[in-house]
């Protein structure tokens, strides 16, 4: 036998034992029990997420004033890392039911790891746009004062329009 027709040989021993490993994986049936284990879980992780769903619904229209004064890439980037939370969230409490390889220690802290970015990316982005609507506010104060004062008022009073300003009420000092 030659060289070439044993190397032939082996790589098409190769590709036979691919095809098997491949046919076995699309014949493979998950059992009762963990297609029930899935069903469980899946009604766990759907109630669990609709709370999510609701409190992020409420803290979305409490925290609305502040959305303007939000980075809009923060703003993305925060809502990326909640997609990817959710979905790794999802994969180590749903699916590894099924497939036992992907609820690793790994998986887990993968999961820890992206809760941990996004509670710390959602905290700066509500630091930043508190911070961003006190200048806002100080600003139209500033304006609030010039524009009482009589100091070039039509501009002031533009500015203070076009900046969505609302009136500052001045806090009082005792």
């Amino acid at each position: 036998m030659s060289l070439c027709s044993r190397t032939w040989a082996r790589v098409n021993g190769r590709f036979m034992l691919l095809k098997q490993y491949f046919e076995r994986k699309i014949k493979w049936e998950p059992s009762d029990l963990q297609l029930s284990a899935v069903t469980r879980n899946k009604t766990f992780f759907t109630a669990v997420f609709y709370e999510y769903a609701l409190c992020t619904l409420i803290i979305g229209f409490v925290l609305q004033p502040l959305l303007k004064f939000a980075n809009p890439v923060y703003a993305f980037g925060t809502g990326v890392v909640l997609a990817l939370t959710v979905r790794q969230i999802y994969r180590v409490n749903v699916v590894s039911t099924v497939f036992p390889r992907l609820k690793r220690w790994l998986s887990v802290f993968f999961m820890i790891v992206l809760s941990v970015i996004f509670a710390v990316m959602a905290g700066l982005l509500l630091g930043f746009a508190f911070s961003n609507s006190i200048a806002h506010d100080e600003y139209c104060l500033s304006l609030q004062t010039r524009i009482q004062r009589g100091n070039d008022s039509e501009a002031n009073s533009t500015i203070f329009s076009n900046m969505q300003c609302r009136v500052q009420l001045p806090e009082r000092r005792y």
